[in-house]
């Protein structure tokens, strides 16, 4: 996930990351709408969405604009990375955690009917508004899911683990849970 990262560090995580998977940033904003030095450049964008990846706006006010932002003012961002990157680039990623300000007609995920409202009233597909909703972002998390890292990681972690004790090492019962947990919620071909 590339929400938290500066720009520089954004161009590094592309340059080693494994072509063969989707790139994502979960909650942030574009420039292109909104100047904010978390948001995301166009030449962002299209990194991300030339890899089959998503970008999922988020509903912090100052990521989306000036104060009071709006459902509109989401679906601006949405927008315009449809614009830059393609259909398949644009999710939601809320980011709602107690911590931020969103729109005031935002503030809860209950009133997401209103950026539907919003993207109907624009006239936007089924398909597309569909897509954003959690088409996109879950067709990058399949993708992603099917990697084989993290099930190698934990079986690496259960080989070397402890007992656990008083060192507060992680018991091989543990991760042994976690690996199990994860293998009965995942298709075969996560493994």
């Amino acid at each position: 996930d590339l929400a938290h990262i500066s720009e520089a560090g954004f161009w590094s995580a592309v340059e080693v990351h494994d072509p063969s998977l989707p790139l994502i940033v979960t909650h942030t904003g574009v420039d292109g709408v909104w100047p904010h030095w978390r948001n995301l450049s166009d030449a962002q964008v299209r990194a991300v969405a030339d890899s089959g990846g998503c970008i999922g706006v988020m509903m912090q006010e100052s990521f989306l604009g000036k104060r009071p932002t709006s459902a509109a003012t989401v679906v601006d961002h949405l927008a315009h990375i449809i614009e830059v990157g393609g259909e398949g680039a644009p999710a939601l990623g809320s980011d709602y955690d107690g911590m931020v300000t969103p729109p005031p007609d935002l503030p809860r995920h209950a009133q997401w009917p209103r950026l539907v409202e919003e993207m109907a009233r624009r006239g936007w597909r089924d398909e597309r508004i569909a897509a954003v909703l959690g088409g996109n972002a879950l067709r990058v998390i399949e993708a992603i899911g099917r990697c084989v890292v993290w099930v190698d990681e934990i079986e690496k972690a259960l080989a070397g683990a402890t007992d656990g004790g008083a060192d507060g090492g992680v018991s091989k019962d543990a991760l042994g849970a976690i690996l199990s947990w994860m293998q009965e919620r995942t298709s075969e071909a996560f493994i």
